[in-house]
């Protein structure tokens, strides 16, 4: 920093910088690399069918533009952040669920924003405005703001969560369209390539996530504070306007009776939208905290945060909404004297406008700052050259003080990244890092027990998790004690306590009746104790508080016909199935089903061998036994031969044995089959085979 005051930018400095700030950020990520997904990667990445492609034909690559969640369908025809998921659709093609890629890819996204954000203040330093303000310091300023920047760890949710590449990517092309339209105003000669650049990097910024739609007022900003000659009463006269003219939209917003369509969100969300934005207040100030003080302790994918109910409740609510319009007019009256400061402070607010104000978003994020405090650090690397060059000649010993105590609290921030990342390494250490921060929040225990100890079979350890999150309050208490009851159902079931999971379904439904998916894991249970009247009744709830019923709920129904021998019933539903879905091989295979219980032999053949290509291993058992005995009552000797040795060469006999057990002892089969018919087929298939099948171990007669 001593050595590089005076220098100006080239091919040479811009080198240098851009392998300072590889360095910086290859350290503090290096240990991010095997981090595991986590949460919305879920979703979003590794259960989204339309992100896994497996060639790079147009066709697979359309359809990743369009791969919005829709909880869990995935039939979106419209585009969702097609720039990001179609990069994670490059990075599943190249390496599929492993990690790595996609960390790596993440890193880069990082590191280039962090260059182009040197690039960016560097050239604001040159705006007609700034004049020959800092000449000769113009590259260590911006250098040490993009490092200052990229090494905090406020921005690690934007970089480590995998999925958060949706925010770091769009705030990676939001800074080159500043950077592009910088050079556009500067360069004398092609500005217009510029401006084009500027364009096409903004539309992918958009791209990315929709946050980016605040690129036009940002670049509007850049304009008036740095290149327009207004008097400072002007700047002041407009910055109030702007103020007044935001707070009686906050107004409009608040107290008028029809909201645009976005804000019906707010009906499943625990606050209204005065509440949202009287506590986002508080969550903007607890963001500068966060900034100003960078232990890693301090930061988490979750918070616990009271919502403000009132300007007074809780007290910190009026000083947050003082404080943050004490900070807008501050930056609005001093623009012209100090428009660094001005303009960091007024691109942060601007920058949190979409995900900080009224759209009814979860409260606290940490991701939501990578791009509003990109040029946050800008004021602090400028005051910090200020007082090396004042000391420079005055006081070497007090300089060498200063510079060694920005390096440390430099290393230091760095180093409070590299530690934080450590909690991102699995969901276990994710969530219990976030328990340590807000040890009331019932959502973490639940979030530890859900998405490790369930996935990883430890079902005592996610029972006790749930069974302290029940005694913990929540925003939405009655939502929060269905997703433990919902839970610990699940956990029951997979221990077999068939009893338990019941009992706790049936609690999940009392407490939250509105939730297709407890009711729909309630049938489950029920089912695992043959309570098939009373699961009828749960999944009759499901289709008809639906006009266009889920296909899961159709296949519930028809199952739990087909087990009650109900087959006059049962075809209305299944038909409903097939149309809605006729390649899915599950509406194949109950169409086999019926017509197997009403002795069409024909149909049951052809659906069902539509239906085994497509079913797990564990499902096709049921299918060759129905075929095997639809073969045998319908006489086709060559088709019986075929479709057991079929079943031998998939299967063992130790498995088929096991099947026809595990069938035979079922109360309500789905299929009424001839248990004695086909063992006594399946032997003669053995003795046929018994060449073939020396290492069975079997005598032929075994079944």
């Amino acid at each position: 920093m001593l050595k590089i005051a005076s220098m100006e930018i080239n091919s040479h400095n811009c080198l240098k910088a851009f392998l300072l700030i590889f360095f910086f950020v290859g350290f503090t990520y290096s240990n991010t690399y095997d981090a595991s997904w986590h949460f919305d990667d879920f979703g979003n990445i590794v259960e989204n069918p339309k992100l896994h492609i497996f060639d790079l034909y147009p066709e697979s690559l359309s359809k990743t533009i369009r791969a919005s969640i829709n909880d869990g369908y995935y039939n979106n025809q419209s585009l969702y952040r097609p720039v990001a998921m179609f990069s994670f659709a490059l990075n599943w093609y190249f390496g599929k669920a492993d990690v790595i890629g996609y960390h790596i890819v993440n890193t880069l996204v990082h590191i280039t924003a962090a260059f182009f954000l040197y690039l960016s203040i560097f050239n604001l330093l040159k705006t007609p405005n700034i004049g020959n303000r800092y000449r000769g310091n113009r590259h260590p300023i911006a250098l040490m703001a993009a490092i200052m920047w990229a090494v905090h760890p406020i921005q690690i949710q934007g970089v480590t969560y995998i999925v958060q590449r949706m925010a770091s990517m769009a705030a990676m092309f939001y800074i080159m369209a500043i950077f592009f339209y910088l050079k556009g105003k500067l360069s004398e000669q092609w500005p217009f390539f510029y401006y084009s650049l500027c364009l096409l990097t903004g539309l992918l910024a958009l791209g990315s996530k929709e946050n980016a739609t605040i690129l036009p007022l940002s670049i509007l900003w850049v304009e008036i504070i740095f290149f327009q000659k207004i008097k400072r009463l002007n700047i002041q006269k407009y910055g109030l306007i702007s103020v007044v003219v935001i707070f009686f939209l906050g107004l409009v917003f608040v107290f008028y009776t029809t909201h645009l369509s976005f804000l019906d969100g707010y009906s499943y969300r625990p606050f209204t939208l005065s509440q949202r934005l009287m506590t986002e207040a508080r969550v903007i100030v607890l963001y500068f905290y966060k900034l100003i003080y960078p232990v890693a302790s301090n930061y988490s994918i979750g918070h616990d945060i009271e919502i403000s109910t009132s300007l007074f409740s809780p007290w910190t609510t009026i000083p947050s909404i003082i404080v943050i319009f004490a900070l807008v007019g501050a930056s609005i009256k001093t623009i012209k004297q100090y428009p660094l400061i001005g303009f960091s402070l007024l691109f942060f607010f601007l920058n949190h406008l979409v995900e900080s104000t009224i759209i009814p978003l979860e409260l606290i994020f940490e991701h939501r700052n990578y791009l509003p405090t990109m040029f946050l650090f800008l004021p602090l690397a400028a005051g910090l050259q200020f007082v090396l060059d004042f000391y420079r000649n005055k006081n070497k010993g007090l300089l060498l003080f200063i510079f060694a105590a920005a390096s440390s609290l430099l290393f230091l921030t760095g180093l409070a990244t590299y530690t934080r990342n450590f909690d991102w390494k699995s969901e276990e250490t994710l969530w219990t890092s976030a328990i340590r921060s807000a040890p009331g929040n019932p959502r973490f225990y639940q979030n530890l027990a859900s998405l490790y100890y369930q996935s990883t079979g430890a079902y005592d350890k996610a029972i006790a998790l749930h069974e302290q999150a029940l005694l913990l309050k929540d925003k939405r208490p009655e939502y929060s004690k269905m997703v433990s009851f919902d839970n610990l159902q699940f956990n029951y079931l997979r221990k077999k306590e068939f009893d338990k999971a019941v009992f706790y379904g049936k609690k999940a439904l009392e407490v939250y009746p509105d939730s297709n998916n407890a009711r729909y894991n309630c049938i489950v249970s029920l089912l695992s104790v043959n309570k098939l009247e009373e699961a009828d009744h749960q999944v009759d709830v499901l289709i008809t508080e639906r006009k266009r019923p889920d296909l899961t709920f159709l296949y519930m129904k028809a199952h739990i016909l087909l087990k009650l021998k109900n087959l006059d019933s049962s075809k209305a539903y299944i038909l409903r199935a097939f149309k809605s879905s006729p390649l899915a091989s599950k509406s194949q295979m109950y169409l086999g089903f019926y017509h197997f219980g009403v002795k069409h032999y024909d149909q049951t053949d052809y659906y069902l061998n539509l239906a085994i290509p497509g079913m797990m291993r564990s499902d096709q058992p049921l299918l060759y036994l129905v075929l095997i005995e639809n073969a045998i009552h319908a006489g086709w000797p060559q088709k019986l031969e075929h479709y057991c040795n079929q079943f031998l060469s998939n299967f063992t006999v130790t498995e088929i044995i096991d099947v026809i057990e595990k069938m035979e002892r079922e109360k309500y089969p789905l299929v009424k089959l001839s248990y004695k018919i086909l063992r006594g087929q399946l032997s003669e298939a053995i003795s046929a085979q018994a060449a073939s099948l020396p290492n069975q171990g079997y005598p032929l007669d075994c079944f």
